[in-house]
């Protein structure tokens, strides 16, 4: 695709965290039009909705990021009460995390963290590849990054619950190969990795949806256990203006059992 760098962004998550959206935003609505309305995605088999998804979401990707960016842009796309109190809900624990706390040594504060993990995939940080991809790369906290690594997303039964370095808040538990969020983030999760498995394909690594995931219907039951709030569409509204995609997994979350 073509990309162009980005000024600076204006739009900020006006959200709230475990409020389930029940609409699609006006930038999403007018998002989907001719080959890719609803109506015409959803009669697709899903081969054909794989490429259609695909080549939807790569030639809107107009905008390019630089790891640096991830950071500074998270105070746009991850922000809180619309960015007024300039801190940043960490992915895992949901703790709000002020500028201060980032972690300038990489491990006593938050940081970034690729939801689709590089060791599961690629190892791309320059501008305009998948490991710039502000739909994948999440603040989190350092430790609760450090702690879930390369671990695939699943279920765990009797797991050791992991904390963050910034709070004592829980991030969800490990246990072996796999890593198990908390059930509110759960659904954020699966959409992410959705997103990055069709966006990016092989440029990623990400060839295979159980390259990162337990199971398909771990995926699905996760998708299912906490649909969309309002701050992750504030969120995709966030990284539309910056990069001019969307997540189509977060407004149409029904796709992803239709894939």
């Amino acid at each position: 695709n073509t990309s162009a760098a980005v000024s600076t962004p204006t739009v900020k998550n006006m959200g709230t965290r475990n409020t389930v959206c029940t609409a699609l935003s006006a930038s999403a609505t007018s998002y989907y039009t001719e080959n890719y309305t609803y109506d015409t995605l959803s009669q697709k088999s899903s081969a054909e909705l794989l490429t259609s998804l695909r080549t939807f979401m790569t030639t809107t990707h107009t905008g390019k990021s630089s790891y640096k960016n991830c950071k500074d842009y998270a105070y746009y796309t991850d922000c809180q009460n619309g960015g007024t109190d300039n801190t940043v809900s960490l992915i895992y624990s949901s703790y709000s995390a002020t500028s201060d706390q980032w972690a300038s040594d990489g491990s006593n504060g938050w940081n970034r963290e690729h939801v689709w993990p590089r060791n599961l995939g690629g190892k791309y940080e320059t501008s305009d590849t998948p490991g710039c991809d502000l739909h994948h790369v999440r603040p989190s906290d350092a430790r609760i990054n450090s702690v879930r690594n390369d671990r695939k997303y699943g279920n765990v039964t009797g797991g050791t619950a992991t904390t963050g370095v910034i709070t004592t808040a829980s991030g969800g538990e490990y246990k072996g190969d796999y890593f198990e969020p908390l059930d509110n983030v759960k659904g954020d999760v699966a959409r992410i990795c959705l997103y990055v498995y069709v966006r990016w394909g092989s440029e990623w690594g990400a060839d295979s949806i159980t390259e990162v995931f337990q199971s398909v219907d771990v995926l699905l039951e996760w998708c299912e256990l906490d649909p969309v709030d309002t701050w992750e569409m504030g969120r995709n509204d966030a990284v539309q203006s910056i990069q001019g995609n969307r997540n189509v997994f977060i407004d149409y979350p029904e796709l992803a059992w239709l894939l």
